[in-house]
């Protein structure tokens, strides 16, 4: 089972992260601003956005939106080693989910003591480590949920052939990881990746509902083949709604999809999309237009 027993690089789902812990320690705010000239040097290694142009000047939530790597090597390195790994740890990415599955794996990453400005800056943006699935929809969740660590599970009760119940399960909230106000502004930010034109998450719109998201596409770093690296890819999007007040998220990974331009917002976008169109009239959510729909 892929999802819970195959640690990836999650690669830009994993800003969410990045950018939440930046608001809750206010090394970042909403006004914050960043420079995207299309790279960052760090350590004396020049490290690429996907974009080789450049962004130019983004704000915060223009560097969500477009999913910018040197904005958040910046936002990283002004949160700092200390902080980047207590929130790490925080959201639950030192450690199994706990999910009631078996085999579940998990993550490999850079401990503070061995993480200099190289690991930091690229950990910030999602790559140079590894988690699983579920510990990443986990972690992402926990971002727009309210700020709470939720432990996931499969069965909700055990029921004897009289339809008695033997056993029930509930929710489990772990800890508050990000306040609430931190998490209302991370629904916003998410919402803002969908519903803009500019956004990477817009072609997962769907009319009469509020969605948020976060595209990520992640390089699979240690992919060799007769000793030379060959660079492949996994695309993912995590979405949630509604965005204003989050019930249900999902996330979709593709590995090394077959695809002439391998990025998340053209390839991983619309498979998501799909699904919930087909999840939301089973879950009987209502949509609520606006005057232009």
């Amino acid at each position: 089972n892929k999802c819970i027993s195959d640690p990836y690089e999650p690669g830009s789902v994993f800003k969410l992260v990045t950018a939440a812990a930046s608001l809750d320690t206010g090394t970042a705010t909403t006004n914050s601003g960043y420079t995207c000239p299309g790279y960052q040097i760090v350590a004396g290694n020049r490290i690429h956005c996907w974009k080789h142009a450049g962004h130019g000047n983004l704000s915060f939530a223009e560097a969500i939106q477009r999913s910018c790597n040197p904005s958040f090597m910046q936002m990283g390195q002004a949160l700092g080693t200390a902080n980047f790994s207590k929130y790490f740890d925080s959201f639950g990415l030192t450690e199994v989910t706990g999910i009631d599955l078996p085999g579940e794996a998990s993550g490999i990453y850079h401990p503070e003591e061995k993480m200099g400005i190289a690991e930091l800056s690229s950990s910030a943006f999602g790559q140079t480590f590894k988690v699983t699935p579920i510990q990443m929809i986990t972690a992402a969740s926990a971002t727009i949920n309210g700020g709470y660590l939720v432990q996931p599970y499969v069965v909700k009760q055990v029921i004897d052939s009289d339809k008695n119940i033997v056993e029930s399960y509930e929710p489990v909230v772990k800890r508050q990881v990000v306040s609430s106000e931190t998490s209302e502004i991370m629904q916003d930010m998410g919402e803002f990746v969908v519903a803009t034109d500019e956004g990477s998450g817009r072609n997962a719109r769907i009319e009469g509902y509020r969605i948020g998201g976060k595209t990520g596409t992640g390089e699979k770093l240690d992919n060799f083949v007769d000793g030379e690296q060959v660079i492949e890819y996994i695309l993912s999007f995590y979405a949630f709604l509604p965005a204003d007040d989050p019930e249900y998220a999902v996330l979709i990974t593709l590995d090394e999809p077959v695809v002439g331009d391998a990025q998340s917002s053209t390839i991983a976008v619309p498979v998501v999309a799909a699904r919930l169109e087909d999840i939301i009239p089973y879950l009987g959510i209502e949509p609520s237009y606006t005057a232009s729909e």
